[in-house]
């Protein structure tokens, strides 16, 4: 849809472009012809040519079997007129050249081809990129750069490529993106679960919270010894994003799944563990 939107902006450009330039010239040919001067009949002056110009022919006048006109060459012509002239030539050769750019027949710098959803899989690299999204659901960049052996920039590139042609999707969440193929496979709350499962820690902190409804903070530090402070970032984020909530008793406050994600877990963090 963006490309034909594209297609669209550029033929219109170029027709506005090519009226303007035309109705300019072509305006500038009367200045240039007449002198600026409005021509008008000369009645009322004397002698009275009027009934000689615009009455009725007798035998006696033959002024209109004069010379007939006298054929130049082309570059007599005014500058305007040859000015347009070119334009129109120039257009008319390039219609069809432009009709195959724009519909992606050819490229506008001669060995480069405008990449197209059909060839887009022909580079290896970018292949490469769309298979290890496919078998990584939820995959941020810094993995596809491990797994690919390709450096930020040409893992970022590749992924834009694949974005800009609907190939891949993202999905945002509060610690980056994530990238899943562009198909109806997984839910927006699937896709965040599958992003934060990426994270070994965070997943860990997922099961124990599944298991162990009503933990609280120290007792998941205890249990993955790392510390309380860490606990607290991990466990921010993941409420951020609506994966787990929390609940205030008393003094002490207590973590739990999301209940709309209670059917996804095994599925997704159980499957996970699998392919680990």
């Amino acid at each position: 849809m963006r490309n034909s939107r594209n297609k669209k902006v550029a033929l219109w450009f170029f027709t506005g472009v090519f009226i303007i330039i035309f109705s300019a010239f072509t305006t500038g040919v009367s200045a240039i012809e007449t002198g600026g001067y409005v021509v008008e009949p000369a009645y009322g002056i004397s002698p009275d040519y009027t009934s000689i110009y615009f009455g009725e022919l007798s035998g006696g006048y033959d002024f209109l079997e004069g010379p007939g006109p006298e054929q130049i060459e082309f570059q007599d012509l005014p500058l305007a007129i040859i000015l347009i002239l070119l334009g129109i030539g120039i257009a008319a050769f390039m219609i069809q050249p432009l009709k195959l750019f724009l519909s992606g027949k050819i490229a506008l710098i001669p060995g480069l081809s405008r990449l197209k959803k059909t060839n887009l899989l022909d580079n290896e690299s970018r292949r490469k990129v769309y298979e290890t999204i496919l078998q990584n659901p939820g995959i941020q960049l810094c993995e596809i750069e491990k797994k690919t052996d390709l450096t930020n920039k040409n893992a970022e590139y590749h992924v834009k490529k694949l974005l800009g042609h609907n190939m891949i999707v993202f999905r945002q969440t509060s610690r980056g993106k994530g990238y899943f193929k562009n198909s109806d496979s997984y839910s927006s709350e699937e896709k965040l679960l599958y992003i934060h499962s990426k994270n070994p820690t965070e997943k860990r902190i997922i099961e124990i919270i599944h298991e162990n409804p009503g933990i609280t903070r120290k007792e998941l530090s205890e249990r993955i010894h790392i510390s309380a402070p860490s606990i607290s970032w991990y466990i921010a984020g993941l409420i951020g994003d609506n994966i787990i909530r929390k609940e205030k008793k008393g003094n002490r406050v207590h973590y739990y799944v999301s209940e709309y994600l209670k059917n996804d877990l095994f599925n997704i963090i159980g499957a996970e563990s699998t392919v680990a």
